[in-house]
């Protein structure tokens, strides 16, 4: 934000409280000096660059350059369009890789308990079977950290008791 709006919402914000503040920053698009400080085509551009770093089709935001480039659209509202576009494909593909977590993670756990159900079983099974040694070493420190928790010694519990009979 340059200077002279800066100080006036901070005056703003002052005189009257922050929420006041907030809605003439809205209304008067205070909060997007910074944006569009750069040229149209530069923003276009720049969406267009982080919707291809996040995983977006940036086809979705080429269609609406195209679309508003057909009716005659200036190119500040094109960019403002894009830039609308593209955080609410960003949002929506966050909220889409976070709804497949979740989901993954309720297929193969009990709901009232959360403990791991037989479906999370039989994976972990299968992955057993394609990949003993990963699993067996990642038993085995589970194990060893178990016991290194509960203070035992180097040898196992069960070799302990039948020593002693």
């Amino acid at each position: 934000m340059n200077g002279c709006v800066g100080r006036f919402f901070r005056g703003v914000m002052t005189k009257y409280g922050v929420a006041v503040a907030i809605v003439a920053m809205a209304l008067s698009g205070g909060a997007r000096v910074g944006a569009q400080a750069q040229p149209p085509q530069e923003r276009i551009n720049a969406a267009l660059a982080r919707a291809q770093q996040v995983g977006i089709p940036v086809a979705l935001l080429e269609s609406k350059i195209a679309e508003g480039k057909a009716k005659g659209v200036s190119l500040e509202r094109i960019a403002a369009a894009i830039e609308r576009r593209q955080t609410t494909l960003e949002r929506a593909s966050q909220a889409h890789a976070h709804l497949l977590e979740q989901l993954a993670y309720q297929a193969g756990h009990d709901p009232l308990t959360r403990l791991a159900n037989r479906r999370a079983g039989d994976a972990f099974l299968a992955d057993a079977q394609h990949f003993p040694d990963v699993i067996t070493n990642q038993a085995a420190k589970a194990l060893a950290r178990r016991d290194e928790q509960a203070g035992c010694d180097e040898q196992p519990r069960f070799h302990r008791r039948n020593d002693r009979a």
